[in-house]
């Protein structure tokens, strides 16, 4: 019985958000630091996975229509590096989205209490690359805030 419990508790933890027409969200690993899946629509192949490998980092990849985009956020020292490796994202892409950020927005308002920084800073990305003026290219860019910890001020 014991073992039952277990596998139906690892189904629960680590089981699949299942795709359906009235949802296109499809959640293939939602573990303690790690989160991916993909976001279906018309014409439009989205895929996502964010990686907090400890509560200092945050790891973002999008994929979307073959275009690849990153962001590496360091939590600790508030800087971000995002590389959209030159890419312009079209109308469609841009709504897919914000449409990816907001069920996966819903999906974690359902499954959890508050929103642990792997599901934050994907949403947040997600939102951030949506609202990119139109024709932009989304090259190399740092973004450093100048804020230094307490044990790290001279």
């Amino acid at each position: 019985m014991r073992y039952l419990y277990a596998a139906a508790l690892c189904l629960v933890c680590f089981g699949s958000y299942a795709t359906s027409e009235s949802n296109p969200l499809h959640i293939s690993k939602d573990g303690l630091s790690e989160f991916t899946g993909r976001y279906e629509l018309e014409n439009t192949a989205l895929s996502f996975s964010s990686y907090a490998p400890n509560d200092k980092t945050v790891d973002v990849r999008v994929k979307i229509n073959g275009k690849v985009f990153e962001a590496d956020f360091d939590l600790y020292h508030e800087n971000l590096h995002v590389d959209g490796h030159g890419a312009k994202l079209e109308t469609a892409e841009k709504n897919a989205l914000l449409q990816a950020s907001e069920a996966i927005t819903q999906y974690v308002q359902e499954q959890y209490y508050e929103f642990d920084p792997q599901y934050f800073m994907l949403i947040r990305i997600l939102n951030y690359w949506a609202h990119a003026p139109a024709g932009y290219s989304h090259v190399q860019r740092d973004i450093v805030s100048g804020h230094q910890p307490p044990e790290e001020r001279p």
